[in-house]
């Protein structure tokens, strides 16, 4: 299971967020998926999910999504990259520029996932409070900078996780 919960009864995160975003999760294992629901309306989101890249597109058009979470696992994670080349190749703004963050437990590498265009990447396992962290990171980072963002990680990943002690942040190159 990609999730593991906290060893305690006291949860680490905000039980309300900022506001109640409403994030879609897509999932290949409906168990998961299930999880990975339950816990973000725990944490105060509205949440759906859909099974499948034709029910994301349609739900994307249908009503605000502030932040699509593709959670892929070893044995499906081909469909839920299908779906993430959809929603980044649609003609329709709604969809193309949705936020997603990528949750791998598979052979996805990182920086196949940011040159796929996600706007942020977790590894499993991960615990519940990384993953509502980093929605409300992508959620809240300005439009404006959301493609150097995904350049600087993507650099990162290049090098292997080192940071260039010769490269200012934020530089792109």
């Amino acid at each position: 299971m990609p999730l593991r919960r906290s060893k305690t009864d006291t949860h680490h995160w905000k039980k309300t967020p900022p506001r109640p975003w409403h994030v879609l999760v897509v999932a290949d294992d409906p168990d998961g998926a299930e999880l990975m629901v339950r816990l973000l309306a725990r944490a105060g989101h509205e949440v759906s999910s859909a099974p499948a890249q034709q029910a994301t597109l349609v739900a994307l058009t249908r009503r605000t999504v502030h932040c699509v979470v593709l959670n892929l696992s070893v044995a499906g994670s081909g469909g839920n990259l299908k779906v993430l080349d959809a929603i980044r190749t649609n003609p329709d703004d709604r969809v193309s520029g949705a936020r997603v963050v990528l949750c791998s437990s598979g052979g996805t590498n990182r920086l196949f996932a940011w040159e796929s265009g996600v706007d942020g990447f977790l590894a499993s396992p991960f615990h519940v409070d990384e993953l509502i962290a980093q929605i409300q990171e992508v959620i809240e980072r300005p439009d404006t900078e959301r493609r150097s963002h995904r350049r600087a990680e993507r650099d990162l990943a290049r090098d292997g996780g080192r940071r260039d002690p010769t490269r200012a942040p934020g530089v792109v190159r």
